[in-house]
Formats: C-alpha cells, sequence, structure tokens
C-alpha cells in the first residue's frame, strides 16, 4: 500500500476499526464512537475517503431498518500504520529524522528506560 497520511477525523474513525477488530457499518461506527458526534452526513463523506486511500473496504451490505447499509473493514493495522508513519519519517531524505533522535525521544517518554533499552538490545540481536 502506498504511503497516505490520515486526517484527524479520519484516524479517529481508524481508531474505532482497531479497537473493536471487526467489520462495521456506519451506525455502528458512531454507536462506538464515544468522543465524537457524527452524524451519518458527516461520516460517509470520511468513510469515502478512507476508501479511496484504501484503508478500508466495503465487505457486504445489510439490510438495516430504512435501507441496506454498507459493511466495512478495516484494510490495514495499526501496527502497518505506524509502520508508514515511520518510514515516512525515516525513507525521507527532507526531513532529516535519523535513529538516534528517535529513540532519543522514546527514552526520554519512556517511563522506564533502562527496560526500553533492554527490549531494543533483544530486538536488535533477535534481527
Amino acid at each position: 500500500m502506498k504511503y497516505s497520511n490520515l486526517t484527524s477525523k479520519e484516524f479517529e474513525i481508524m481508531k474505532i476499526f482497531w479497537q473493536y477488530d471487526k467489520p462495521l457499518t456506519a451506525s455502528e461506527i458512531i454507536t462506538l464512537s464515544s468522543t465524537k458526534t457524527w452524524s451519518l452526513n458527516s461520516l460517509y463523506p470520511l468513510l469515502n475517503k478512507l476508501l479511496k486511500k484504501q484503508f478500508i473496504e466495503v465487505i457486504g451490505n445489510i439490510r438495516s431498518t430504512k435501507a441496506p447499509a454498507r459493511i466495512f473493514k478495516s484494510k490495514i493495522t495499526i501496527l502497518d500504520y505506524s509502520n508508514m508513519q515511520i518510514q515516512s519519517v525515516f525513507g525521507n531524505q527532507n526531513k532529516r529524522m535519523d535513529i538516534g533522535n528517535f529513540l532519543s525521544y522514546f527514552s526520554n517518554t519512556y517511563d522506564n528506560s533502562d527496560e526500553l533499552i533492554k527490549e531494543i538490545e533483544e530486538w536488535i540481536k533477535n534481527n
């Protein structure tokens, strides 16, 4: 999949897919969203953008009380998206991010930096 950045609203929708890890209708997305108050009219354009960016796909239709409803499924995991984000930073020569700065950020924000260092060392040893 080609790298594509998500807007904050698109990311909020994807977090619902990732959290519940199951196919969802637009109505279910609205119901499961505890922090947003989307209407179907505002949600559908966002879902269409996610379809176009190939983050989600339509896997079927169901008959709801008023009309058929599409069932959407995530095509990408949170890990895949995180990897795409990291790759966009390290793969772009113009952004000048290096691994030292990246690891420094995590060691400064991680609660137990000694544990983080052990995890990194273990990862290096295994990979």
